[in-house]
Formats: structure tokens, C-alpha cells, sequence
């Protein structure tokens, strides 16, 4: 697990939630693994890890799947093993924005007034998932927009390796170190483009997804 791998003798509580996830992505880097910025939620040993732009709504997606029974792996550090397609856990509370923890119904303080700002969701223990292996990446999309309807689509793999290079926890030059594994995981896992308009519906899909 990469949280466990905080330098002593700082205890990991010590540090704020960008710190913790930069180490995190660090370490996934230094052991072979690629740091998606996204999150993954898994059915018994097999995992999703929901990936996309900022505010794409991939952490809401996968709150909403830990509620509806998915297990939890990560979020925001989904780290997989290119040669093993293993993904590893990264237990952070999920980062929840007004928006999604309104979706959900969970608490978000008024005195957070600034956009872009979020709240850590401490997902239920019973609901952490030890990780497993990938059977799919999903480029996730929340359209808010009241005629938007539901949509899944296959990326093809040369699609895939433009837009999943956008979407590391990782810093500029890292980035081509990271290439050749990225490559190997889009000949070999299926990628999806999923847009939802209701975390219900999106969890809808991604039960669909390992049927």
C-alpha cells in the first residue's frame, strides 16, 4: 500500500493530502507502477480504475460504487503494475466536491464557498478493498448538463495512449518513463470512455462493465 510509504520518522498524519498523494505517486513510479490520476474500485479481485480531467467526477463515480456495495481501492493514486496489471490500494479518504457530496448525500461544510474546493469522505473500513488485478480502464465523465444523456464507448488503443498520458499523478519527467508501460496495458486491458449523468446511472454502467 503506497501510503505506507511516508518517510519516517514523519507520521503520514502529519502531512496535508497533495503531500501524501505526491509520495504516493512517487513510490508508485519508483516500484515500476504507472500513477493514474483517477480512482479504482473493485468486485472481488477484479478492478476498475476510473481515470479523466479534473473535475470529470471520478471520484464521486467511485464513492457511489463504494455505497453500492463496490469495494475500494484508491483514489486520486490508482498505481498499476504494467507487466502484472495489478493495481495496489491507496486508502486516502476520497476527495468529494459540493457537487458530488451533494449527489451523494454527504455533509459538505458552507463555509467551503470557493469552487474546486473538497472535502476527504472517509470511506467505510469494511468497504477497503486490498486491490487486484485490472480489468478495465474507464475515461470517466460526469455531464451535468440537463440534456445530456448516458453514453459508453470503446477507445481505441492509439486514442487511448494520447489521452491516458494526460492523466498521471506524475511530474513532466516521468512522464516518458511511464510510456512503455502505458503502452502495454492498452494492447492488453480494454479502455472505455464512460459519460454518466447521475452517479446511480454510473454505477448502473460499471456493474454492466464486469457482467
Amino acid at each position: 500500500m503506497f501510503a505506507s510509504m511516508v518517510p519516517r520518522p514523519r507520521p503520514p498524519s502529519s502531512y496535508g493530502p497533495a503531500d501524501r498523494d505526491a509520495l504516493a505517486a512517487s513510490a508508485a513510479v519508483d516500484s515500476g507502477h504507472i500513477p493514474f490520476h483517477g480512482a479504482a474500485i473493485a468486485r472481488g479481485a477484479k478492478v476498475l480504475v476510473l481515470t479523466g480531467q479534473s473535475g470529470a467526477g471520478k471520484s464521486t463515480l467511485a464513492a457511489a460504487a463504494a455505497l453500492a456495495g463496490w469495494g475500494y481501492v484508491a483514489d486520486e493514486v490508482a498505481a498499476v503494475n504494467p507487466a502484472s496489471s495489478a493495481v495496489s490500494a491507496y486508502h486516502r479518504p476520497i476527495g468529494l466536491r459540493r457537487a458530488g457530496a451533494n449527489a451523494l448525500g454527504v455533509p459538505f461544510p458552507a463555509r467551503i464557498t470557493v469552487p474546486g474546493d473538497s472535502i476527504d469522505w472517509p470511506v467505510p473500513t469494511e468497504r477497503h478493498a486490498a486491490g487486484g488485478t485490472l480489468q478495465m480502464l474507464v475515461i470517466t465523465r460526469w455531464d451535468h448538463d440537463p440534456g445530456a444523456t448516458d453514453a459508453l464507448s470503446t477507445v481505441e488503443p492509439a486514442q487511448a495512449m494520447v489521452e491516458l498520458l494526460q492523466h498521471l499523478v506524475v511530474d513532466d519527467a516521468d512522464v516518458e518513463a511511464c510510456f512503455d508501460g502505458i503502452e502495454q496495458l492498452v494492447r492488453r486491458v480494454p479502455v472505455v470512455r464512460l459519460t454518466y449523468t447521475t452517479p446511480p446511472a454510473g454505477v448502473t454502467a460499471l456493474d454492466g462493465l464486469l457482467e
